[in-house]
C-alpha cells in the first residue's frame, strides 16, 4: 500500500511540473503602462480649445483638419478624461462660384436639379446671349463643360468657352453648335472661365461646371461624441506618440446627430517636452541612441551612433543589452547570474564550479533517500 501511495505522489508531481513547464512556455503580451494626464499632454506640440458647443444632448462634433498626419488626443476638460475619435476622409470638389448679370447665382451650382437660373428672351425675335463666369478656388485641368437644363426646356444653339487668365483670354471653343449638354475643348488649366451661350427659345439651367480632370480632393475630417456643457482640448503633432487608455467608443459613423464646425486655431502646447525614449536625459532628436538608456552618449568609433546601440561581436545583440558586448554570445548565457556573460566572465561564482564534488553528492545522496522509501514500502509490517 506504501509503494502505491509513493508511486501516485511521484505521477502527481511529474504532471504538475509537465503542467508548470507548459504554462512557462506561453507568451504574454504586457498591456503598457498608462501614463498619467500631464505626462501625455507634453508629448504633443499644439492644441486646439472646442469650448461653448452649446449642445441639449450628446452629438458628433465634426471639423476639417488642416492635412497634418499623425496620432490625436481629445481631453475632455471637465473629467480630465481622454475620449475616443475617428479620422475621416472624404472626397470634396474644388469650390467654384458662376457669376451671371454681375452677380452669383447659387442655383447654377447648388446640386439640386430642382432649382435653375432663368435667361428670358430680350431680343423675341433674334439671338440672345447669356454670359457666365467661373471662379474656381484653385486652379483645375479640364477638357469638358457639362451642365443640365430645366424641363422641357431647349438647347441652347451654340457656346462659345472663353480661358481668364489675368489680362490675357484664350478661346477654347467659338459659336460652337450643341447637339448635347456636354461640351469638349482642348485641355486647359485656369481658375477662371467665360461660358456665353447663344439661344432663341427661353433659357432656363439648372446646373453647371467644368469637369475637374485632377479629380476631386480629399479632406480629413476629425470626428468625436461630445457631451453637453463639456469642453475639450484636442492635442496634435506628438513626436513620440504616448500610449493612451480610451473609454468604449460611439459608433461615430452611425448617424447620430453631427456638428460640424470650423477648425479652432491651433495653439502652442506651454506643457510641450521633447520626447525622450529612453529617458536618459537626452531628447531624441539629439541622442544618439533613442531607445537605449545611454546618458553619456558614448560613441567610440565617431559615426555618429551611440556605442549602446551598436552590436560590436555581431551576435545580433546590441551592446547595449549584450552582456559581453566584445565575444559572439547569441544566447546570453549568464549561468550565475552576474550580469556578465559566460563568455566574458573571469570570476566564476557558481557553486558547482567551485566545489567540483557536490553534483556527485547530491546524487549520492539522492540515491540513499530512494533505497530507504523503496525499503520501508516493501518491509513487512
Amino acid at each position: 500500500m506504501k509503494l502505491k501511495i509513493i508511486l501516485f505522489s511521484v505521477c502527481l508531481l511529474f504532471l504538475n511540473l509537465s503542467a508548470s513547464a507548459r504554462v512557462s512556455a506561453l507568451t504574454y503580451y504586457a498591456t503598457p503602462a498608462e501614463l498619467p494626464v500631464a505626462e501625455i499632454i507634453s508629448s504633443f506640440r499644439l492644441y486646439q480649445v472646442i469650448a461653448d458647443l452649446q449642445l441639449s444632448v450628446p452629438s458628433v462634433v465634426k471639423f476639417p483638419l488642416d492635412g497634418s498626419s499623425g496620432s490625436f488626443a481629445v481631453l475632455e476638460t471637465e473629467s480630465n478624461t481622454f475620449q475616443p475619435y475617428n479620422v475621416t476622409s472624404e472626397l470634396t470638389k474644388v469650390p467654384f462660384t458662376v457669376e451671371s448679370g454681375n452677380a452669383d447665382d447659387p442655383f447654377l451650382n447648388d446640386g439640386n436639379n430642382n432649382t435653375f437660373a432663368e435667361y428670358a428672351l430680350v431680343d423675341a425675335g433674334g439671338e440672345n446671349t447669356a454670359v457666365l463666369t467661373f471662379s474656381y478656388s484653385r486652379p483645375i485641368s479640364t477638357y469638358q463643360l457639362k451642365f443640365s437644363l430645366a424641363d422641357n426646356v431647349q438647347l441652347p444653339d451654340a457656346v462659345s468657352v472663353v480661358e481668364l487668365g489675368g489680362n490675357l483670354e484664350r478661346i477654347l471653343i467659338n459659336r460652337k453648335a450643341l447637339s448635347n449638354s456636354a461640351v469638349s475643348f482642348p485641355a486647359s488649366n485656369a481658375s477662371s472661365f467665360r461660358v456665353i451661350f447663344y439661344y432663341r427659345q427661353p433659357l432656363r439651367i439648372s446646373e453647371i461646371g467644368f469637369n475637374d480632370t485632377a479629380g476631386r480632393t480629399a479632406q480629413k475630417y476629425l470626428l468625436f461624441l461630445a457631451g453637453p456643457g463639456l469642453n475639450y482640448h484636442v492635442y496634435s503633432s506628438a513626436e513620440v506618440v504616448p500610449y493612451i487608455r480610451l473609454p468604449e467608443s460611439a459608433d461615430l459613423r452611425a448617424g447620430a446627430e453631427t456638428v460640424e464646425i470650423a477648425a479652432p486655431p491651433k495653439v502652442l502646447n506651454p506643457f510641450f517636452k521633447e520626447a525622450d525614449s529612453d529617458r536618459d536625459g537626452i531628447a531624441d532628436k539629439r541622442d544618439n541612441c533613442r531607445d537605449i538608456h545611454n546618458p553619456d552618449q558614448a560613441d567610440v568609433n565617431r559615426n555618429s551612433r551611440g556605442d549602446a546601440c551598436e552590436d560590436f561581436d555581431l551576435d545580433g545583440v546590441l551592446n547595449g543589452k549584450d552582456n559581453c558586448p566584445d565575444k559572439p554570445n547569441r544566447l546570453q548565457q549568464d549561468s550565475d547570474r552576474d550580469g556578465a556573460g559566460d563568455h566574458c566572465d573571469s570570476t566564476e561564482n557558481r557553486i558547482i564550479e567551485r566545489f567540483p564534488y557536490l553534483p556527485w553528492l547530491g546524487i549520492g545522496i539522492g540515491f540513499l533517500i530512494v533505497a530507504l522509501i523503496f525499503k520501508t514500502a516493501i518491509s513487512p509490517k
